[in-house]
């Protein structure tokens, strides 16, 4: 952007979306629509996997508690009242559609006898 005197001025996007709403940030990475149908996208996935571990990673969920332990050289997470399930569900959900997807950066992503591509 110019000032009025027609010279560069440094722009902080982050400040530019926060004074208007309706501009969102560009994607990090990369999407493949309908890979699921969209109950499974948006109930199962979005809405039970994807959440749960956004408020974990945001701080939102305030009933898992992290812990950093150190013993020697080797450190840990501790993640108390974590559901496991949802957690690994995650997780999985990412590998499943990382098979499924058609893009060339997951083309080694194979399960293999878990799951066969239709």
């Amino acid at each position: 952007m110019y000032d009025k005197n027609h010279k560069i001025i440094k722009v902080s996007t982050d400040e530019i979306i926060k004074n208007n709403p309706k501009i969102s940030k560009a994607s990090s990475g990369v999407y493949e629509g309908n890979l699921l149908c969209s109950d499974c996208e948006s109930k199962i996935i979005s809405g039970n996997y994807e959440t749960y571990l956004a408020d974990i990673i945001s701080g939102k969920n305030k009933n898992i508690k992290c812990t950093q332990e150190i013993s020697g050289e080797v450190q840990t997470i501790k993640i108390d009242n974590l559901d496991y399930k949802r957690f690994k569900n995650f997780f999985l959900s990412i590998l499943f559609r990382a098979d499924i997807c058609s893009f060339e950066e997951f083309n080694d992503v194979n399960l293999g006898p878990y799951h066969e591509k239709n």
